[in-house]
C-alpha cells in the first residue's frame, strides 16, 4: 500500500506538486506516462523516499517494492 496524503513538493521556490493525494492498493500495478520533465520520476524519488515532501505525508507498507530504473 502507498498513501500519498495532501503533498507538495517545490522546486526553486515553484510547486511541481501542490496538495496532491494518491493511493495505491496492495497489488495494484501502475505505470506513469506524461512528457518529458513533468515529474514522473520525482514523484517515485518522493514515494521511495530518495527526496523528502515540502509539506504532506508519504507512507508506504513494509513489503512495498518500486521498480524504476534511473535516468542517470
Amino acid at each position: 500500500m502507498i498513501s500519498v496524503s495532501d503533498i507538495t513538493y517545490l522546486i526553486g521556490g515553484r510547486p511541481l506538486y501542490e496538495n496532491a493525494s494518491m493511493f495505491i492498493r496492495p497489488k495494484d500495478r501502475i505505470g506513469l506516462i506524461g512528457l518529458n520533465g513533468k515529474g514522473k520520476t520525482t514523484l517515485l524519488r518522493l514515494i521511495n523516499g530518495d527526496i523528502q515532501v515540502t509539506s504532506g505525508s508519504i507512507s508506504k507498507s513494509n513489503d512495498c517494492t518500486i521498480g524504476f530504473l534511473n535516468q542517470d
